[in-house]
Protein backbone atom coordinates (compact mmCIF):
# COMPACT_ATOMS: atom_id res chain seq x y z
CA UNK A 1 0.00 0.00 0.00
CA UNK A 2 1.05 2.97 -1.34
CA UNK A 3 0.40 6.38 0.88
CA UNK A 4 0.90 9.54 -0.50
CA UNK A 5 1.16 12.46 2.01
CA UNK A 6 1.26 16.04 0.28
CA UNK A 7 3.08 17.71 3.52
CA UNK A 8 5.66 14.81 3.17
CA UNK A 9 8.94 15.80 1.01
CA UNK A 10 10.77 12.59 2.03
CA UNK A 11 9.51 9.56 3.48
CA UNK A 12 10.19 5.58 4.26
CA UNK A 13 7.59 3.85 2.73
CA UNK A 14 6.39 0.29 3.81
CA UNK A 15 4.14 -2.25 2.37
CA UNK A 16 2.83 -5.36 4.35
CA UNK A 17 2.30 -7.75 1.01
CA UNK A 18 5.73 -6.80 -0.09
CA UNK A 19 7.07 -8.35 3.16
CA UNK A 20 7.80 -4.67 4.41
CA UNK A 21 6.14 -3.24 7.26
CA UNK A 22 6.77 -2.69 11.14
CA UNK A 23 5.90 -2.35 14.74
CA UNK A 24 4.96 1.16 15.81
CA UNK A 25 0.89 0.10 16.66
CA UNK A 26 1.52 -2.74 18.10
CA UNK A 27 4.11 -1.39 20.37
CA UNK A 28 2.19 2.18 21.19
CA UNK A 29 -0.99 1.42 21.32
CA UNK A 30 -3.32 2.50 24.33
CA UNK A 31 -3.61 0.01 26.90
CA UNK A 32 -7.20 -1.72 25.49
CA UNK A 33 -6.23 -1.17 22.12
CA UNK A 34 -3.19 -3.07 22.19
CA UNK A 35 -4.84 -6.57 21.55
CA UNK A 36 -3.34 -8.53 24.20
CA UNK A 37 0.14 -7.88 25.22
CA UNK A 38 2.87 -5.06 24.31
CA UNK A 39 1.75 -1.67 23.51
CA UNK A 40 1.71 1.39 25.82
CA UNK A 41 5.60 2.39 24.40
CA UNK A 42 5.53 6.40 24.89
CA UNK A 43 3.45 8.31 27.32
CA UNK A 44 4.21 12.02 26.53
CA UNK A 45 4.20 14.11 29.80
CA UNK A 46 2.41 17.08 31.31
CA UNK A 47 4.55 19.90 30.29
CA UNK A 48 4.78 18.23 26.77
CA UNK A 49 1.51 18.75 26.72
CA UNK A 50 1.30 22.31 28.17
CA UNK A 51 3.16 23.57 25.54
CA UNK A 52 0.84 23.44 23.00
CA UNK A 53 -1.07 26.85 23.40
CA UNK A 54 -4.78 28.13 22.72
CA UNK A 55 -5.98 28.67 19.91
CA UNK A 56 -6.01 32.33 20.48
CA UNK A 57 -2.53 32.26 22.00
CA UNK A 58 -2.95 31.97 25.38
CA UNK A 59 -0.51 30.19 27.41
CA UNK A 60 -0.80 26.59 27.17
CA UNK A 61 -1.32 25.59 31.02
CA UNK A 62 -3.55 23.91 32.18
CA UNK A 63 -6.14 25.39 34.92
CA UNK A 64 -7.07 22.53 36.70
CA UNK A 65 -8.94 24.34 39.79
CA UNK A 66 -10.92 27.81 40.14
CA UNK A 67 -9.42 31.05 41.54
CA UNK A 68 -10.59 30.06 45.39
CA UNK A 69 -8.48 26.54 44.74
CA UNK A 70 -11.11 24.48 44.62
CA UNK A 71 -10.84 21.99 41.83
CA UNK A 72 -12.97 22.48 38.53
CA UNK A 73 -15.17 19.62 37.56
CA UNK A 74 -16.04 18.20 34.13
CA UNK A 75 -18.46 16.07 32.15
CA UNK A 76 -15.78 15.00 30.27
CA UNK A 77 -11.94 14.88 30.60
CA UNK A 78 -11.75 15.98 27.30
CA UNK A 79 -13.53 19.28 28.59
CA UNK A 80 -9.77 20.04 30.27
CA UNK A 81 -8.25 20.63 26.99
CA UNK A 82 -10.98 22.92 25.24
CA UNK A 83 -9.65 25.41 23.08
CA UNK A 84 -6.27 23.91 22.62
CA UNK A 85 -4.29 24.10 20.01
CA UNK A 86 -5.51 21.60 17.62
CA UNK A 87 -2.03 19.16 17.02
CA UNK A 88 -2.39 18.55 20.40
CA UNK A 89 -5.36 16.10 19.29
CA UNK A 90 -3.34 14.90 16.35
CA UNK A 91 -0.70 14.06 18.40
CA UNK A 92 -1.34 13.05 21.71
CA UNK A 93 -4.20 10.61 23.12
CA UNK A 94 -5.55 12.79 26.46
CA UNK A 95 -8.45 11.01 28.93
CA UNK A 96 -11.17 11.05 26.88
CA UNK A 97 -10.01 11.14 23.49
CA UNK A 98 -11.40 9.32 20.45
CA UNK A 99 -10.17 6.31 19.25
CA UNK A 100 -11.47 3.49 16.79
CA UNK A 101 -15.27 3.99 17.61
CA UNK A 102 -14.23 4.46 21.38
CA UNK A 103 -12.36 6.40 23.50
CA UNK A 104 -9.13 6.48 25.85
CA UNK A 105 -10.07 6.35 29.53
CA UNK A 106 -7.68 6.99 31.86
CA UNK A 107 -8.29 7.34 35.46
CA UNK A 108 -6.15 7.51 38.84
CA UNK A 109 -9.57 6.24 40.37
CA UNK A 110 -12.36 7.14 42.57
CA UNK A 111 -13.14 9.75 45.01
CA UNK A 112 -15.87 9.02 47.10
CA UNK A 113 -19.16 11.55 48.42
CA UNK A 114 -17.08 11.88 51.70
CA UNK A 115 -14.07 12.54 50.06
CA UNK A 116 -12.05 9.06 50.22
CA UNK A 117 -9.86 8.48 47.25
CA UNK A 118 -9.81 4.79 46.01
CA UNK A 119 -6.39 4.87 44.38
CA UNK A 120 -5.70 2.31 41.61
CA UNK A 121 -2.72 0.18 42.08
CA UNK A 122 -2.66 -1.86 39.30
CA UNK A 123 -2.91 -1.59 35.86
CA UNK A 124 -6.48 -1.61 34.09
CA UNK A 125 -6.81 -5.49 32.95
CA UNK A 126 -6.21 -6.85 36.60
CA UNK A 127 -10.06 -6.45 38.04
CA UNK A 128 -9.49 -4.01 40.26
CA UNK A 129 -12.88 -2.78 41.41
CA UNK A 130 -15.08 -0.90 44.03
CA UNK A 131 -18.60 -0.92 44.05
CA UNK A 132 -20.51 2.35 45.25
CA UNK A 133 -24.59 2.55 44.99
CA UNK A 134 -24.66 -1.27 44.11
CA UNK A 135 -22.51 -0.18 40.72
CA UNK A 136 -19.10 -1.71 40.38
CA UNK A 137 -16.59 0.48 38.88
CA UNK A 138 -13.23 -0.32 37.51
CA UNK A 139 -10.72 1.94 40.12
CA UNK A 140 -9.07 2.84 37.15
CA UNK A 141 -9.94 3.66 33.25
CA UNK A 142 -9.61 0.92 30.81
CA UNK A 143 -6.40 2.57 29.11
CA UNK A 144 -4.23 3.66 32.03
CA UNK A 145 -4.63 4.92 36.72
CA UNK A 146 -1.79 3.43 38.08
CA UNK A 147 2.27 3.68 38.59
CA UNK A 148 2.53 0.00 38.23
CA UNK A 149 2.29 -2.38 35.19
CA UNK A 150 2.18 -1.71 31.45
CA UNK A 151 0.27 1.46 31.02
CA UNK A 152 1.59 5.00 30.79
CA UNK A 153 2.55 6.72 34.04
CA UNK A 154 2.16 10.27 33.21
CA UNK A 155 -1.95 9.97 31.65
CA UNK A 156 -1.67 10.30 28.17
CA UNK A 157 -0.31 8.23 25.06
CA UNK A 158 1.45 9.14 21.85
CA UNK A 159 -1.02 9.24 19.14
CA UNK A 160 1.12 10.61 15.95
CA UNK A 161 2.11 8.04 13.59
CA UNK A 162 -0.40 5.59 15.19
CA UNK A 163 -3.46 3.93 12.85
CA UNK A 164 -6.60 4.12 13.68
CA UNK A 165 -7.78 2.27 10.71
CA UNK A 166 -5.39 -0.82 11.20
CA UNK A 167 -7.92 -3.73 12.14
CA UNK A 168 -4.95 -6.28 12.97
CA UNK A 169 -2.58 -4.36 15.70
CA UNK A 170 0.17 -7.14 15.78
CA UNK A 171 3.45 -7.20 15.37
CA UNK A 172 5.13 -6.45 11.42
CA UNK A 173 1.37 -5.16 10.85
CA UNK A 174 1.78 -1.47 10.48
CA UNK A 175 2.37 0.22 7.22
CA UNK A 176 2.78 3.83 8.26
CA UNK A 177 5.35 6.13 6.39
CA UNK A 178 7.87 7.57 8.37
CA UNK A 179 8.68 11.14 7.78
CA UNK A 180 12.43 11.91 6.59
CA UNK A 181 11.88 15.86 5.65
CA UNK A 182 8.16 17.34 5.25
CA UNK A 183 7.14 21.24 3.97
CA UNK A 184 6.48 22.07 7.89
CA UNK A 185 10.14 21.82 8.77
CA UNK A 186 11.54 23.51 5.60
CA UNK A 187 9.52 26.20 6.99
CA UNK A 188 11.10 25.96 10.68
CA UNK A 189 14.50 25.45 9.17
CA UNK A 190 14.08 29.33 7.35
CA UNK A 191 12.56 30.84 10.04
CA UNK A 192 15.95 29.71 11.65
CA UNK A 193 18.06 30.81 9.41
CA UNK A 194 16.31 34.00 9.18
CA UNK A 195 16.78 35.05 13.20
CA UNK A 196 20.42 33.76 13.09
CA UNK A 197 21.57 36.28 10.50
CA UNK A 198 19.65 39.22 12.04
CA UNK A 199 17.42 41.36 10.41
CA UNK A 200 15.30 39.03 9.16
CA UNK A 201 12.93 38.89 11.91
CA UNK A 202 9.64 39.47 9.38
CA UNK A 203 10.85 36.46 6.66
CA UNK A 204 10.85 34.51 10.25
CA UNK A 205 7.83 35.49 11.19
CA UNK A 206 6.11 35.36 8.05
CA UNK A 207 7.62 31.76 7.49
CA UNK A 208 6.43 30.39 11.35
CA UNK A 209 2.92 31.64 10.28
CA UNK A 210 2.45 29.71 7.44
CA UNK A 211 2.40 26.80 10.19
CA UNK A 212 0.39 28.20 12.59
CA UNK A 213 -2.40 29.37 10.41
CA UNK A 214 -2.35 25.70 8.45
CA UNK A 215 -2.83 24.71 12.00
CA UNK A 216 -5.92 27.29 12.80
CA UNK A 217 -3.68 29.05 15.99
CA UNK A 218 -3.46 32.82 16.14
CA UNK A 219 -0.62 34.13 14.18
CA UNK A 220 2.34 35.58 15.75
CA UNK A 221 3.04 39.77 15.54
CA UNK A 222 6.89 39.32 15.54
CA UNK A 223 9.36 35.74 16.11
CA UNK A 224 12.40 35.26 17.47
CA UNK A 225 14.41 32.31 18.34
CA UNK A 226 12.23 31.98 21.43
CA UNK A 227 9.35 31.44 19.01
CA UNK A 228 10.83 28.78 16.41
CA UNK A 229 12.56 26.77 19.27
CA UNK A 230 8.75 26.68 20.48
CA UNK A 231 7.49 26.01 17.55
CA UNK A 232 10.11 23.15 16.53
CA UNK A 233 8.78 21.21 19.79
CA UNK A 234 5.53 20.98 19.06
CA UNK A 235 5.01 21.06 15.01
CA UNK A 236 7.81 18.17 14.96
CA UNK A 237 6.75 16.64 18.55
CA UNK A 238 8.14 12.45 18.36
CA UNK A 239 9.68 12.81 15.04
CA UNK A 240 13.29 12.55 16.30
CA UNK A 241 14.37 15.90 15.74
CA UNK A 242 14.21 17.61 19.61
CA UNK A 243 17.40 15.79 21.23
CA UNK A 244 19.25 16.84 18.22
CA UNK A 245 18.09 20.23 17.83
CA UNK A 246 19.09 20.59 21.33
CA UNK A 247 22.17 19.02 21.01
CA UNK A 248 22.70 21.87 18.01
CA UNK A 249 21.85 24.78 20.31
CA UNK A 250 24.00 23.88 23.34
CA UNK A 251 21.45 23.81 25.70
CA UNK A 252 20.89 20.21 26.54
CA UNK A 253 23.22 20.64 29.51
CA UNK A 254 21.04 22.91 31.06
CA UNK A 255 19.08 22.28 34.40
CA UNK A 256 15.11 22.28 32.94
CA UNK A 257 14.75 24.73 34.72
CA UNK A 258 16.68 26.64 32.21
CA UNK A 259 15.14 24.99 29.49
CA UNK A 260 17.81 21.82 29.03
CA UNK A 261 17.39 18.08 29.61
CA UNK A 262 19.63 17.53 32.80
CA UNK A 263 17.18 17.07 36.22
CA UNK A 264 13.55 16.82 34.08
CA UNK A 265 11.49 13.86 34.65
CA UNK A 266 7.91 14.52 33.63
CA UNK A 267 5.13 15.18 35.45
CA UNK A 268 1.37 13.66 35.34
CA UNK A 269 -2.13 14.54 34.63
CA UNK A 270 -4.22 12.10 36.94
CA UNK A 271 -8.41 12.05 36.24
CA UNK A 272 -10.27 11.11 39.01
CA UNK A 273 -13.93 10.25 38.80
CA UNK A 274 -16.00 11.77 41.74
CA UNK A 275 -18.58 9.12 42.45
CA UNK A 276 -21.13 11.70 43.76
CA UNK A 277 -21.94 13.05 40.16
CA UNK A 278 -19.86 11.18 37.97
CA UNK A 279 -17.93 14.18 37.03
CA UNK A 280 -14.16 14.20 36.96
CA UNK A 281 -11.44 16.37 38.78
CA UNK A 282 -7.82 16.65 38.16
CA UNK A 283 -4.41 16.05 40.42
CA UNK A 284 -1.37 17.31 38.84
CA UNK A 285 1.76 15.34 39.90
CA UNK A 286 5.00 15.71 39.72
CA UNK A 287 6.02 11.67 40.97
CA UNK A 288 5.85 9.96 37.99
CA UNK A 289 8.39 6.76 37.96
CA UNK A 290 10.32 7.83 35.08
CA UNK A 291 14.57 8.25 35.11
CA UNK A 292 15.86 11.10 35.83
CA UNK A 293 17.61 13.08 32.98
CA UNK A 294 21.01 13.60 33.55
CA UNK A 295 23.15 15.46 30.48
CA UNK A 296 26.54 15.92 30.40
CA UNK A 297 28.97 18.68 28.56
CA UNK A 298 30.94 15.69 27.19
CA UNK A 299 27.72 14.26 26.01
CA UNK A 300 28.34 16.99 22.80
CA UNK A 301 30.64 14.84 22.01
CA UNK A 302 31.97 10.92 20.98
CA UNK A 303 34.93 9.30 23.30
CA UNK A 304 37.94 8.87 20.37
CA UNK A 305 38.69 5.40 20.75
CA UNK A 306 41.91 4.06 22.40
CA UNK A 307 43.32 2.54 18.75
CA UNK A 308 42.64 5.84 16.87
CA UNK A 309 44.14 7.61 19.87
CA UNK A 310 47.37 5.41 19.61
CA UNK A 311 47.38 5.99 15.36
CA UNK A 312 48.14 9.13 16.07
CA UNK A 313 49.86 10.62 18.72
CA UNK A 314 48.55 14.38 17.91
CA UNK A 315 45.29 13.64 18.40
CA UNK A 316 43.45 15.18 21.85
CA UNK A 317 41.23 13.23 22.92
CA UNK A 318 37.44 15.11 23.54
CA UNK A 319 36.49 17.28 26.25
CA UNK A 320 35.17 15.41 28.94
CA UNK A 321 37.01 12.38 28.37
CA UNK A 322 40.34 10.87 29.24
CA UNK A 323 43.04 9.16 27.68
Amino acid sequence: MTIINGEYIFQKQYNLSGGIAHDWDKRNAPFSFRAGGWGCGIAPTLEMVEEYECTDGASGKLDVSHPDGTLKRFENPLDLFEGKDPRLFGTVYLPGSPCKGSFVEIRRGLITPSGEKIESTQQPDAGETYVYNGVTYNVSGKDAGSDTGDQSKTGFYQKKFWDETLQDVNMGKSETPWVIFRLAEMYLNLAEAAIELGGKESEATDAINKIRERAGIKLLESADMTNVRHERKIELAFEGHRFWDMKRWRIAHLDVTNGGLNNFRGSALYPWLNLEDGKYTFEISNRTPKQLRIFLERNYYLRIEDDDMKSNPKLIQNPGYTN
